[in-house]
């Protein structure tokens, strides 16, 4: 598994987290999503042999937010 940290943006309120949520947890790989407003962020684990950062990005795309950037964490916390 592999964690990593989707800076999007659009995010603007509770709405808006669930839509995110709900888009990227029902993509295949997808194992736990955090999504936070304050930081405009989604805390992502996912199978990276299932899951790609482009299927993490096209998520995202899908409910109408743009990805910014991304970096990986070394374990969910």
């Amino acid at each position: 598994m592999t964690t990593v940290t989707l800076r999007i943006n659009g995010i603007h309120c509770e709405s808006c987290i669930m839509h995110l949520t709900r888009s990227l947890e029902s993509t295949r790989g997808v194992e736990q999503v955090e999504v936070d407003l304050l930081s405009r962020s989604a805390l992502v684990e996912h199978d990276e042999g299932i899951c790609s950062l482009n299927d993490l990005a096209a998520a995202v795309r899908r409910v109408g937010f743009q990805v910014d950037g991304f970096e990986t964490v070394e374990a969910w916390s």
